[in-house]
């Protein structure tokens, strides 16, 4: 498991301009099973104190 964070929405767009190239994606398929793959996307919010 693999966990990352931003400081914000636009670094998170950001990034994932930057990764979403070709080149990235015919290296993941090197060692990646994209079919076992999953990502979930969470905000982080205070609740109290």
């Amino acid at each position: 498991m693999t966990e990352l964070g931003w400081t914000d929405r636009d670094a998170f767009q950001t990034w994932m301009q930057a990764v979403s190239d070709e080149r990235v994606a015919v290296d993941e398929a090197r060692f990646l099973d994209r079919s076992r793959t999953r990502a979930v996307l969470i905000d982080d919010r205070v609740t109290a104190g």
